[in-house]
């Protein structure tokens, strides 16, 4: 007799390589469409059950949802073809995504990951967490900032709003583990994934956020450590840039902002940078990253400042701030040196 609790009816309708993470759903449109619009994909398929989102139709039964999706009359015959469609381990499904081919992220799926993180029969209650953050709804919707189930989507975009990829923050009372099956299904193993991750085949380096920049008209920018760090600071007005992909990347921002201002098209509207602000994390990678683009920043800039703050007070800009209650620029006068300042990582104030 099959275990068919361990039947990904999403395998019905996808290649191996594009499954989403753990227990995610995938995205179709609804064929429903009498009862709604649907001009973003709203029918999510779950590993065990087919939803709705749009109109509320669904099918809850795993073999009724398989048959539906196959097109067999019904559930019985569904249960004749259910050993193709057992869920793959977490080895099989890597080695699957390392075969098929990569494809770009789309508008349509940023919508619906808004949708997700707006619905509050859905993800809406995980707006919280970046409440709690300092970033507030009007910089949610205006940087598409989306959820999936599992991680918040990032889009980035091009200096001309041209989508380029989706970076992923997993989302820790959610996601952020990758589950580890026997042959039985049972989960043997959970594992703590990077905090951060992009997408297949679009996980480059690049400057975040550029369609901002490019029609920011300040002669100085705002260095930081991560893209919710850069949506916190620009809540505040303050140019803030960074590298996707962590303080391992931060060396390569001044090579890029060479080369962003090499390539704007109306130059004379955009005045060149006088001042650069290093605000990277204040653990250790961060301060090391922190220490070399200081250096090199002095080289190239007028003036260079290095924001240093008591690592106690948090780890990042965006929970410092919002532990503190206090503006950048007030933080930018309290803690930034144009020198590197001695911190006794001892001291628990801040």
């Amino acid at each position: 007799m099959k275990d068919l609790t361990r039947v990904d009816i999403r395998r019905a309708v996808a290649c191996d390589g594009d499954l989403p993470y753990g227990d995610n759903p995938l995205f179709q449109h609804c064929p429903i469409r009498a009862k709604h619009r649907d001009s973003s994909p709203s029918l999510a398929i779950y590993p065990d059950h087919i939803y709705c989102y749009g109109c509320g139709w669904g099918i809850s039964r795993r073999m009724e949802a398989l048959a539906w999706l196959l097109g067999l009359p019904s559930w019985r015959e569904a249960i004749q073809v259910a050993e193709k469609y057992m869920r793959l381990s977490s080895t099989e499904q890597q080695a699957a995504k390392m075969r098929s081919s990569c494809r770009p992220p789309s508008m349509g799926e940023v919508r619906v990951w808004q949708e997700l993180l707006h619905d509050p029969d859905v993800c809406g209650d995980r707006r919280e967490w970046l409440y709690r953050r300092g970033i507030n709804d009007q910089s949610i919707v205006s940087s598409y900032l989306g959820h999936n189930g599992a991680a918040f989507t990032i889009p980035v975009f091009d200096q001309h709003m041209n989508l380029v990829t989706v970076r992923f923050r997993y989302d820790d009372e959610i996601g952020g583990h990758d589950e580890v099956y026997d042959q039985d299904g049972e989960v043997i193993e959970r594992r703590k994934v990077s905090k951060y991750s992009g997408w297949k085949g679009g996980n480059n380096t690049i400057l975040y956020p550029a369609w901002r920049f490019a029609r920011n008209r300040d002669d100085y920018a705002v260095v930081v450590e991560g893209e919710l760090d850069a949506v916190r600071l620009w809540q505040e007005g303050i140019p803030a840039v960074t590298m996707t992909n962590g303080a391992g990347q931060q060396h390569q921002i001044l090579e890029t902002l060479d080369e962003f201002f090499q390539g704007l098209s109306d130059k004379f509207r955009r005045p060149p940078l006088r001042k650069l602000v290093v605000c990277l994390d204040r653990d250790k990678p961060g301060r090391d990253a922190a220490r070399k683009l200081f250096q090199a920043a002095r080289e190239r800039y007028e003036e260079v400042v290095w924001v240093q703050w008591h690592p106690a007070g948090g780890k990042d800009i965006t929970v410092f701030l919002a532990r503190t209650g206090l503006k950048f620029v007030d933080m930018l006068d309290r803690f930034g040196f144009q020198h590197e300042e001695y911190v006794d990582l001892d001291e628990k104030g801040f």
